[in-house]
């Protein structure tokens, strides 16, 4: 029969055969977007990562097949319908168009092959991810004028009907057949079908316009979310070096906390989120980097890193603030938002500036996202105690192998120590004394302090009374009664000796009970005098 009368055979099977169309111009769409978003990560990310068989992964012997069949199969409608003098520019555009893909997917397989022993530059790979998505679009458009020929749409126009009555089909083949569901049953079935045809006139008479706005909001959702997925929305994570318009951007850890490094509660309605963040310029240019750097969403709203907290955090690490960072530099900077304790979880958007640089309009895909998820660097275990004399060792805290010896203790008013100087040849013994201000009296400690040569404190931490100015306070009991206040090292340049000397009120030299608590962070250490 299709020897006989082929262009008969394609009248009756014309929609069968754009269905066949559409599944095999679909799956080289699907192959072609799989080829489009490895490009485009790689673009993104600046790196792929190598799978087995990755030429066959993404380029396989079907897609070859698949676009000949394509060809020839709109080649022979092409040809059937020259001979008849219908409309056909669709076919000879769809045999031209993917004689160009194959050609493509040629071109892709060899890049994919040169991928197993090489890298490629990230201009190239973004030229790649462009032609890839060129490549794309018509196919969109191909897509939707297939299946609408497949069910039926926009067909008048090939007068298959004068067709059938000059090749003498049989119309019976055409006709409808009613059945009747059950007993006084006919007044629903008639209605439905009314309502049936009545929608289906309304289509037809109006299928241009309803196939061209469908097409569009299909073709506009669709690259919409491919857009918003594959390239606007890109989410990264903690410990993922990001690129982002000339520098590289690496949070290393994130944070949150209400207190200052002497464990003292900064304000009793906020939380603060510490984001640990590298920033690598492998460029020869200097960059400006401006207060609207860094934002983190907090709900629907983005929250503007502050810039006045030096002293608060200084042992996690150096704050934020606008700066300008050299040629081949890095600087490793702590990002502070200061956000309502009602507002607290446990993820967040910490979001960087795309377009800092450059001229790029502020639009809603300006930031590149990273997602943190912040833990908790106050104090949660108990307290270890420690009676003079004792070693304490700080090995569970951000002080790493550091270690603090302590000997002894005084408590007074004021002390006295004497030291030997020369002059001319001639010696002397010089009487220094010690005194604190009004309404204070000293504690006097005899220890050492081994610093750990790795911690970020060192720079800060000299001495025994460095470690306690940050980090210490001292808590006593007098007449009833429970104070807790900060320590103060005395200031007195000319003191040269292996004591430490401690300013703090008075009372604690007539109180019951004395400790000193020194709160690294993630530990606490009570000292105990009295």
């Amino acid at each position: 029969m299709i020897l006989r009368k082929p262009y008969a055979f394609l009248i009756k099977k014309f929609r069968l055969i754009h269905f066949i169309i559409f599944g095999m111009l679909l799956y080289i769409f699907i192959r072609t977007i799989k080829v489009y978003s490895f490009f485009n990560d790689y673009a993104v990310n600046h790196f792929f990562t190598p799978v087995a068989n990755m030429v066959d992964n993404y380029i396989n012997g079907y897609i070859f097949i698949i676009i000949v069949l394509i060809f020839l199969l709109s080649a022979v409608v092409f040809y059937l319908l020259s001979i008849k003098k219908k409309s056909r520019k669709l076919y000879f555009f769809i045999c031209l168009y993917y004689i160009l893909m194959f050609i493509f997917f040629v071109y892709i397989k060899n890049i994919f092959i040169d991928l197993e022993d090489s890298v490629l530059s990230i201009e190239s790979v973004r030229a790649i991810r462009d032609i890839s998505l060129i490549a794309l679009i018509p196919q969109i458009v191909l897509l939707f004028i297939v299946i609408a020929r497949a069910l039926g749409f926009n067909v008048k126009q090939f007068e298959f009907k004068k067709d059938l009555e000059d090749l003498q089909i049989s119309a019976e083949d055409y006709e409808e057949v009613e059945v009747t569901l059950g007993k006084n049953n006919y007044k629903y079935a008639r209605s439905f079908r009314k309502a049936l045809r009545y929608t289906k006139y309304f289509f037809l008479e109006n299928k241009f316009i309803l196939t061209l706005f469908a097409s569009i909001a299909v073709v506009g959702i669709s690259a919409y979310f491919i857009i918003r997925g594959k390239v606007t929305n890109i989410v990264y994570h903690e410990n993922q070096e990001v690129y982002i318009n000339t520098l590289w951007y690496t949070v290393e850890g994130s944070y949150y906390t209400d207190k200052n490094i002497n464990g003292v509660i900064i304000n009793d309605n906020k939380y603060y989120i510490l984001v640990k963040t590298k920033i690598n310029n492998k460029s020869t240019n200097k960059y400006d980097l401006s207060s609207n750097l860094f934002k983190l969403q907090v709900n629907d709203t983005l929250v503007s890193p502050t810039f006045t907290f030096n002293q608060e955090f200084i042992d996690i690490g150096k704050i934020y603030t606008p700066m300008e960072i050299g040629s081949e530099a890095v600087e490793d900077v702590l990002v502070v938002f200061e956000i309502n304790k009602e507002d607290l979880k446990n993820e967040y958007t910490f979001k960087v500036k795309a377009n800092e640089n450059t001229y790029i309009s502020n639009d809603s895909s300006q930031f590149k996202n990273i997602i943190i998820k912040p833990t908790s660097i106050d104090s949660k275990e108990k307290p270890e105690s420690y009676s003079i004399p004792s070693t304490i060792k700080f090995n569970d805290s951000n002080l790493g192998e550091s270690k603090l010896d302590i000997y002894g203790f005084e408590i007074d008013s004021s002390f006295k120590e004497e030291s030997n100087y020369c002059l001319n040849d001639n010696c002397y013994i010089k009487t220094i004394f010690i005194e604190p201000n009004k309404d204070n009296v000293i504690v006097r400690l005899s220890a050492d302090l081994s610093l750990d040569e790795n911690v970020r404190m060192k720079k800060y931490i000299s001495s025994v009374a460095d470690l306690f100015g940050y980090y210490g306070k001292i808590k006593y009991t007098f007449s009833g009664k429970t104070y807790e206040t900060a320590i103060s090292k005395v200031a007195n340049k000319n003191i040269n000796s292996n004591y430490t000397y401690l300013e703090v009120p008075n009372k604690v030299l007539r109180a019951n009970e004395v400790e000193i608590y020194l709160n690294i962070r993630e530990k606490t250490y009570i000292i105990i005098l009295k």
